[in-house]
């Protein structure tokens, strides 16, 4: 099993679970089992993608972290990453002025959001990329100030775990300060940790946590919402909690991602393949799931979502995100303004 398969399968299984908590955030009348369902999704198949990045950039070596290298190494993460969330931004603003949901009066407002707040632009997946330009602002710094003293990356263990000191409109959507620091923790542990596991030996035990930590993960999240209100010790207490359930539903992951790359067939090479093309769908699937819904909606089928509609959109969402970014790949140059690659 080459490792870099097994982290194509890991991406893989991650952006399956993003489109389905997408799909299912589109249909709330499922009500709450489901719900709390896809939350449970939500604490740990993005920490897979930050423990992934941090994992590639351990192979990458320490050398691009130095001073010399560090502007062309935020440069190419600056191309990889902003720059489409501008074409995305610009997509997703033009279908909603085709529908009418917005309007040519709130085009500074739109993109002015969707850099310092992203969750509230019309691309609000565009928060994942604004979280890692970030991290990799930081990250170099982490590293280079680790070397002179352990306790750097104590310090920033310690920050980013504890919660919020600050109510969350105050801070926490701004720049995605708040994501940034907690995932930061994810990034730090693929870089430093991920490497040197050998998650196989207890995979079965990994395996079992996994699917406990979705529904509790899911419930910690509603939790940790109604807790806002709550003392600085509760809330740290659930903080703890919730990290414990991320860790093992992604470890869990991983463990699932390692069985898939160990077979043959055509179930490791669907899970590797797509987990190499996981950025594309990322960056068009709710693109390519709006758009159907447009097209339904146009059809005159009800808004109230079905478990039809929800298995529509969701093969739309992976499939046609997947061929528009192999179309866009034909071109360097479209390729680079698009997927900044």
């Amino acid at each position: 099993m080459g490792r870099l398969k097994y982290i194509d399968c890991a991406r893989a299984l991650a952006i399956l679970l993003v489109m389905l908590e997408h799909a299912i955030g589109v249909t709330e009348y499922f009500g709450w089992p489901l719900m709390i369902t896809s939350k449970g999704f939500a604490a740990f198949h993005m920490p897979v993608f930050f423990t992934a990045a941090g994992f590639m950039l351990a192979l990458g070596g320490r050398e691009k972290f130095s001073l010399d290298n560090y502007l062309s190494f935020e440069k190419k993460k600056f191309l990889r990453l902003i720059v489409p969330l501008f074409v995305i931004t610009a997509i997703t603003f033009a279908g909603e002025l085709a529908i009418g949901q917005s309007s040519l009066k709130e085009t500074g407002s739109v993109f002015y959001k969707m850099i310092f707040y992203p969750l509230s632009s019309p691309a609000g997946h565009g928060w994942f990329l604004i979280t890692l330009m970030n991290i990799f602002l930081i990250f170099p710094l982490v590293i280079s100030l680790f070397d002179k003293s352990k306790l750097v990356l104590i310090a920033v263990f310690a920050v980013c775990i504890m919660p919020a000191s600050l109510p969350k409109h105050d801070y926490a959507y701004f720049l995605e300060l708040e994501r940034t620091r907690w995932y930061l923790l994810f990034v730090l542990f693929g870089y430093y940790v991920f490497g040197r596991l050998n998650i196989t030996r207890h995979g079965n035990m990994l395996g079992a946590l996994s699917f406990l930590a979705i529904a509790a993960g899911g419930s910690m999240q509603v939790i940790e919402w109604e807790s806002l209100g709550q003392s600085w010790f509760i809330r740290s207490a659930l903080r703890l909690i919730k990290l414990v359930f991320c860790f093992a539903g992604m470890l869990g992951m991983f463990y699932l991602s390692s069985c898939i790359a160990n077979r043959a067939g055509m179930i490791k090479a669907f899970f590797s393949k797509l987990g190499r093309f996981s950025y594309d769908v990322y960056l068009y699937h709710l693109i390519a799931g709006m758009f159907c819904g447009v097209i339904l909606s146009r059809a005159g089928i009800s808004e109230e979502y079905s478990w039809l509609m929800l298995i529509i959109i969701y093969a739309v969402s992976g499939i046609g995100s997947f061929v528009f970014g192999q179309i866009i790949r034909k071109s360097r140059l479209i390729s680079k303004i698009m997927l900044g690659s």
